[in-house]
Protein backbone atom coordinates (compact mmCIF):
# COMPACT_ATOMS: atom_id res chain seq x y z
CA UNK A 1 0.00 0.00 0.00
CA UNK A 2 1.06 3.46 -1.12
CA UNK A 3 2.11 5.84 1.76
CA UNK A 4 -0.41 8.10 0.02
CA UNK A 5 -3.40 5.84 0.26
CA UNK A 6 -2.80 4.84 3.26
CA UNK A 7 -2.78 8.25 4.44
CA UNK A 8 -6.19 8.73 2.64
CA UNK A 9 -7.64 5.84 4.70
CA UNK A 10 -7.03 7.48 7.71
CA UNK A 11 -8.84 10.69 7.08
CA UNK A 12 -10.91 11.99 9.95
CA UNK A 13 -13.87 10.06 10.30
CA UNK A 14 -16.32 13.12 10.29
CA UNK A 15 -14.48 13.58 6.99
CA UNK A 16 -15.21 10.21 5.35
CA UNK A 17 -18.75 10.33 6.91
CA UNK A 18 -19.04 13.63 4.97
CA UNK A 19 -19.17 11.34 1.18
CA UNK A 20 -22.09 9.22 2.79
CA UNK A 21 -24.77 12.61 2.05
CA UNK A 22 -26.68 11.70 -1.23
CA UNK A 23 -25.74 8.34 -1.13
CA UNK A 24 -27.54 4.72 -1.29
CA UNK A 25 -27.14 1.77 0.92
CA UNK A 26 -27.94 -1.04 -1.36
CA UNK A 27 -27.80 -4.53 0.14
CA UNK A 28 -29.04 -3.62 4.27
CA UNK A 29 -28.66 -7.02 5.07
CA UNK A 30 -31.50 -8.33 7.69
CA UNK A 31 -31.23 -11.33 9.75
CA UNK A 32 -34.72 -11.50 11.36
CA UNK A 33 -35.82 -7.91 12.12
CA UNK A 34 -32.44 -6.51 12.95
CA UNK A 35 -29.29 -5.57 10.85
CA UNK A 36 -27.11 -8.30 11.11
CA UNK A 37 -23.72 -5.97 12.12
CA UNK A 38 -25.25 -3.32 14.21
CA UNK A 39 -27.55 -5.06 15.54
CA UNK A 40 -30.49 -2.05 14.53
CA UNK A 41 -34.14 -2.56 13.31
CA UNK A 42 -35.50 -0.93 10.26
CA UNK A 43 -36.56 2.40 12.45
CA UNK A 44 -33.38 3.14 14.15
CA UNK A 45 -31.38 2.16 10.45
CA UNK A 46 -33.51 4.35 8.62
CA UNK A 47 -33.08 7.38 11.24
CA UNK A 48 -29.30 6.35 11.22
CA UNK A 49 -29.06 6.99 7.37
CA UNK A 50 -31.25 9.94 7.36
CA UNK A 51 -29.43 12.39 9.62
CA UNK A 52 -26.32 10.85 7.88
CA UNK A 53 -28.33 12.65 4.82
CA UNK A 54 -28.47 9.27 2.86
CA UNK A 55 -30.97 9.33 -0.01
CA UNK A 56 -31.69 5.20 -0.28
CA UNK A 57 -31.56 2.52 1.95
CA UNK A 58 -32.66 -0.80 0.17
CA UNK A 59 -33.79 -3.02 3.24
CA UNK A 60 -32.99 -6.99 2.20
CA UNK A 61 -33.07 -10.45 3.46
CA UNK A 62 -32.38 -14.23 1.78
CA UNK A 63 -35.79 -16.20 3.40
CA UNK A 64 -38.56 -12.87 3.33
CA UNK A 65 -39.87 -10.11 1.00
CA UNK A 66 -38.67 -6.67 2.60
CA UNK A 67 -41.09 -4.53 0.90
CA UNK A 68 -44.17 -4.51 3.58
CA UNK A 69 -41.76 -3.28 6.31
CA UNK A 70 -40.25 -0.63 3.79
CA UNK A 71 -43.57 0.30 2.38
CA UNK A 72 -45.27 1.05 6.02
CA UNK A 73 -42.48 2.65 7.49
CA UNK A 74 -41.79 4.97 4.30
CA UNK A 75 -45.99 5.83 5.22
CA UNK A 76 -45.49 6.06 9.22
CA UNK A 77 -42.60 7.25 10.90
CA UNK A 78 -41.09 8.60 7.42
CA UNK A 79 -43.56 9.78 5.64
CA UNK A 80 -42.19 13.72 4.93
CA UNK A 81 -38.60 12.09 5.14
CA UNK A 82 -35.85 12.77 2.72
CA UNK A 83 -34.83 9.23 2.71
CA UNK A 84 -36.55 6.76 1.12
CA UNK A 85 -36.89 3.01 2.04
CA UNK A 86 -36.85 0.13 -0.63
CA UNK A 87 -37.83 -2.68 -0.21
CA UNK A 88 -36.63 -6.24 -2.19
CA UNK A 89 -36.77 -10.07 -2.68
CA UNK A 90 -34.79 -13.02 -3.29
CA UNK A 91 -36.09 -15.37 -5.02
CA UNK A 92 -35.12 -18.35 -2.81
CA UNK A 93 -37.17 -21.42 -1.87
CA UNK A 94 -39.12 -19.38 1.07
CA UNK A 95 -40.68 -17.24 -0.80
CA UNK A 96 -42.34 -20.07 -3.25
CA UNK A 97 -39.27 -19.83 -5.57
CA UNK A 98 -39.21 -18.48 -9.22
CA UNK A 99 -42.90 -16.63 -8.00
CA UNK A 100 -44.30 -14.26 -10.57
CA UNK A 101 -46.89 -13.36 -7.98
CA UNK A 102 -44.32 -12.45 -4.84
CA UNK A 103 -42.47 -10.50 -8.12
CA UNK A 104 -45.32 -9.00 -8.75
CA UNK A 105 -46.09 -8.12 -4.98
CA UNK A 106 -42.81 -6.72 -4.26
CA UNK A 107 -43.13 -4.05 -7.17
CA UNK A 108 -46.33 -2.85 -6.09
CA UNK A 109 -45.06 -2.46 -3.10
CA UNK A 110 -42.21 -0.34 -1.98
CA UNK A 111 -40.00 -2.75 -3.44
CA UNK A 112 -37.38 -1.67 -6.13
CA UNK A 113 -35.03 -4.88 -6.26
CA UNK A 114 -35.67 -8.50 -7.75
CA UNK A 115 -32.80 -10.88 -6.55
CA UNK A 116 -32.31 -14.57 -8.59
CA UNK A 117 -32.12 -17.01 -6.33
CA UNK A 118 -29.13 -16.39 -3.49
CA UNK A 119 -29.14 -19.36 -1.14
CA UNK A 120 -31.63 -21.68 -2.61
CA UNK A 121 -29.25 -21.44 -5.83
CA UNK A 122 -28.53 -24.65 -7.42
CA UNK A 123 -24.71 -23.42 -8.13
CA UNK A 124 -24.42 -21.79 -4.72
CA UNK A 125 -25.54 -25.12 -2.85
CA UNK A 126 -23.27 -27.25 -5.11
CA UNK A 127 -20.44 -25.03 -3.88
CA UNK A 128 -21.51 -25.74 -0.42
CA UNK A 129 -21.30 -29.44 -1.53
CA UNK A 130 -24.86 -30.23 -0.64
CA UNK A 131 -27.10 -32.11 -0.27
CA UNK A 132 -23.83 -34.94 1.35
CA UNK A 133 -23.00 -31.56 3.37
CA UNK A 134 -25.99 -28.66 4.04
CA UNK A 135 -24.95 -25.38 4.75
CA UNK A 136 -24.83 -24.30 8.69
CA UNK A 137 -27.69 -22.94 9.27
CA UNK A 138 -29.73 -22.85 5.83
CA UNK A 139 -32.85 -23.99 5.06
CA UNK A 140 -32.61 -26.26 1.90
CA UNK A 141 -35.87 -27.64 1.77
CA UNK A 142 -36.94 -27.90 -1.56
CA UNK A 143 -35.10 -28.60 -4.89
CA UNK A 144 -32.03 -26.72 -5.78
CA UNK A 145 -33.04 -23.45 -8.07
CA UNK A 146 -31.61 -23.00 -11.16
CA UNK A 147 -33.43 -20.52 -14.01
CA UNK A 148 -31.97 -22.41 -17.16
CA UNK A 149 -32.79 -26.01 -18.30
CA UNK A 150 -30.50 -28.65 -19.22
CA UNK A 151 -29.67 -27.42 -22.67
CA UNK A 152 -28.75 -23.37 -20.80
CA UNK A 153 -32.51 -22.39 -22.20
CA UNK A 154 -34.01 -19.92 -19.84
CA UNK A 155 -37.24 -22.04 -18.09
CA UNK A 156 -40.28 -20.96 -19.73
CA UNK A 157 -41.66 -19.39 -16.57
CA UNK A 158 -39.05 -16.57 -16.85
CA UNK A 159 -40.54 -14.48 -19.57
CA UNK A 160 -43.31 -13.86 -17.58
CA UNK A 161 -41.70 -13.13 -14.53
CA UNK A 162 -39.55 -10.62 -16.29
CA UNK A 163 -42.15 -8.72 -18.23
CA UNK A 164 -43.53 -7.72 -14.54
CA UNK A 165 -40.31 -6.64 -13.78
CA UNK A 166 -39.69 -4.82 -16.89
CA UNK A 167 -43.40 -3.22 -16.44
CA UNK A 168 -42.45 -1.89 -12.80
CA UNK A 169 -39.24 -0.94 -13.77
CA UNK A 170 -37.60 -2.81 -11.27
CA UNK A 171 -34.44 -4.18 -10.61
CA UNK A 172 -32.99 -7.75 -11.54
CA UNK A 173 -30.35 -8.95 -9.63
CA UNK A 174 -28.22 -12.36 -10.72
CA UNK A 175 -28.28 -13.35 -7.00
CA UNK A 176 -26.02 -16.92 -6.92
CA UNK A 177 -26.77 -18.03 -9.80
CA UNK A 178 -23.63 -19.27 -11.98
CA UNK A 179 -22.13 -16.42 -14.53
CA UNK A 180 -23.37 -18.89 -17.70
CA UNK A 181 -27.09 -18.72 -16.23
CA UNK A 182 -26.35 -15.19 -15.62
CA UNK A 183 -25.63 -14.08 -19.24
CA UNK A 184 -28.65 -16.03 -20.51
CA UNK A 185 -31.26 -14.65 -17.86
CA UNK A 186 -30.07 -10.99 -18.46
CA UNK A 187 -30.09 -11.67 -22.28
CA UNK A 188 -33.93 -13.32 -21.89
CA UNK A 189 -34.22 -9.98 -19.46
CA UNK A 190 -33.37 -7.05 -21.76
CA UNK A 191 -35.53 -8.94 -24.78
CA UNK A 192 -38.28 -8.49 -22.17
CA UNK A 193 -37.44 -5.06 -21.80
CA UNK A 194 -35.73 -5.15 -18.63
CA UNK A 195 -33.26 -2.34 -18.39
CA UNK A 196 -31.93 -2.27 -14.96
CA UNK A 197 -29.46 -5.47 -14.58
CA UNK A 198 -27.44 -6.20 -11.34
CA UNK A 199 -24.33 -8.57 -10.50
CA UNK A 200 -22.77 -8.64 -6.96
CA UNK A 201 -19.48 -9.85 -6.16
CA UNK A 202 -19.90 -11.69 -9.36
CA UNK A 203 -16.23 -13.27 -9.26
CA UNK A 204 -17.86 -15.30 -5.61
CA UNK A 205 -21.14 -15.33 -6.23
CA UNK A 206 -21.46 -16.07 -9.70
CA UNK A 207 -18.02 -18.16 -10.36
CA UNK A 208 -17.34 -15.15 -13.12
CA UNK A 209 -14.44 -14.63 -15.06
CA UNK A 210 -13.38 -11.47 -16.62
CA UNK A 211 -15.14 -12.12 -19.95
CA UNK A 212 -18.24 -13.26 -18.44
CA UNK A 213 -18.18 -9.94 -16.73
CA UNK A 214 -17.31 -8.20 -19.96
CA UNK A 215 -20.81 -10.03 -21.25
CA UNK A 216 -22.65 -8.72 -18.19
CA UNK A 217 -21.39 -5.46 -18.92
CA UNK A 218 -22.37 -5.41 -22.60
CA UNK A 219 -25.89 -6.50 -21.73
CA UNK A 220 -26.24 -2.99 -19.95
CA UNK A 221 -25.31 -4.56 -16.06
CA UNK A 222 -24.03 -2.67 -13.29
CA UNK A 223 -21.86 -4.27 -10.79
CA UNK A 224 -22.02 -4.13 -7.23
CA UNK A 225 -18.77 -4.92 -5.09
CA UNK A 226 -18.98 -5.33 -1.31
CA UNK A 227 -17.07 -4.03 1.33
CA UNK A 228 -16.74 -7.66 2.62
CA UNK A 229 -15.65 -8.75 -1.11
CA UNK A 230 -12.78 -11.01 -1.36
CA UNK A 231 -9.71 -10.04 -3.33
CA UNK A 232 -10.59 -11.03 -7.04
CA UNK A 233 -13.76 -9.18 -6.78
CA UNK A 234 -11.92 -6.20 -4.93
CA UNK A 235 -9.77 -5.90 -7.63
CA UNK A 236 -12.70 -5.90 -10.11
CA UNK A 237 -13.69 -3.22 -8.23
CA UNK A 238 -10.37 -1.14 -8.62
CA UNK A 239 -10.60 -2.18 -12.94
CA UNK A 240 -14.03 -1.02 -13.27
CA UNK A 241 -13.61 2.52 -11.31
CA UNK A 242 -11.05 3.03 -14.70
CA UNK A 243 -12.52 1.33 -17.85
CA UNK A 244 -16.39 1.64 -16.36
CA UNK A 245 -16.87 4.14 -13.71
CA UNK A 246 -20.71 4.36 -14.45
CA UNK A 247 -21.28 0.96 -13.88
CA UNK A 248 -19.93 0.25 -10.74
CA UNK A 249 -21.45 0.12 -7.22
CA UNK A 250 -19.70 0.01 -3.86
CA UNK A 251 -20.97 -1.50 -0.90
CA UNK A 252 -21.22 0.05 2.36
CA UNK A 253 -21.08 -3.31 4.75
CA UNK A 254 -17.60 -4.34 5.91
CA UNK A 255 -17.24 -7.39 7.93
CA UNK A 256 -16.72 -6.18 11.08
CA UNK A 257 -19.50 -5.50 13.33
CA UNK A 258 -20.03 -1.43 14.54
CA UNK A 259 -22.15 0.58 17.15
CA UNK A 260 -23.91 2.18 14.47
CA UNK A 261 -24.76 2.70 11.39
CA UNK A 262 -22.35 5.30 10.80
CA UNK A 263 -18.86 3.86 12.22
CA UNK A 264 -20.13 0.62 9.83
CA UNK A 265 -20.22 3.10 6.50
CA UNK A 266 -17.09 4.66 7.55
CA UNK A 267 -15.13 1.43 7.92
CA UNK A 268 -16.37 0.68 4.40
CA UNK A 269 -14.90 3.77 2.87
CA UNK A 270 -11.85 3.03 4.44
CA UNK A 271 -11.63 -0.39 3.26
CA UNK A 272 -12.76 1.54 -0.53
CA UNK A 273 -9.57 4.16 0.26
CA UNK A 274 -7.59 1.09 0.85
CA UNK A 275 -8.30 -0.77 -2.42
CA UNK A 276 -7.00 2.54 -3.80
CA UNK A 277 -10.15 4.15 -4.94
CA UNK A 278 -10.09 8.39 -4.79
CA UNK A 279 -13.04 10.46 -2.86
CA UNK A 280 -14.55 10.95 -6.36
CA UNK A 281 -14.81 7.21 -7.42
CA UNK A 282 -16.31 6.42 -4.54
CA UNK A 283 -18.71 8.96 -4.12
CA UNK A 284 -19.85 8.37 -7.86
CA UNK A 285 -20.29 4.50 -6.64
CA UNK A 286 -22.08 5.10 -3.72
CA UNK A 287 -24.41 7.62 -4.77
CA UNK A 288 -24.50 8.64 -8.26
CA UNK A 289 -24.41 5.30 -9.63
CA UNK A 290 -27.19 3.38 -7.30
CA UNK A 291 -29.33 6.43 -7.32
CA UNK A 292 -29.28 6.01 -11.55
CA UNK A 293 -30.02 2.32 -11.28
CA UNK A 294 -32.73 2.83 -8.42
CA UNK A 295 -33.92 5.68 -10.70
CA UNK A 296 -34.77 7.48 -7.31
CA UNK A 297 -33.54 11.22 -9.42
CA UNK A 298 -35.75 13.25 -11.85
CA UNK A 299 -35.09 13.16 -15.24
CA UNK A 300 -32.57 10.36 -15.34
CA UNK A 301 -33.03 8.05 -17.92
CA UNK A 302 -31.39 4.78 -17.21
CA UNK A 303 -31.20 2.63 -20.69
CA UNK A 304 -29.99 6.07 -21.89
CA UNK A 305 -27.47 5.98 -19.99
CA UNK A 306 -26.32 2.25 -19.43
CA UNK A 307 -26.77 1.51 -23.21
CA UNK A 308 -25.34 4.72 -24.70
Amino acid sequence: MSSDVLARSRAPADTLAGWLFGAVDMACDLEGLTHRATGLDPIEIASEARKLGMKAVVLQAHDYCTAPIAAYLADADFKDASITLCGSVAMNMAVGGLNVHTVEHTLMLAGKVVHMPTFSAENFLRSQRWPSRPPVGLDCAGPALSVVDARGRVLPELPELLEVIAVRGGVLGAGFLHASEVLALFGAATACGVNRLLAVDPMRNNGARLGDVDAMLGQGACIMISAASQRPDRELAAKLALAHPDRLILGLHPEEAAGSLRLHYVAALKRWLEVGLGETEIRRAIRDNPRRLLDLDEHTTLGTHLHG
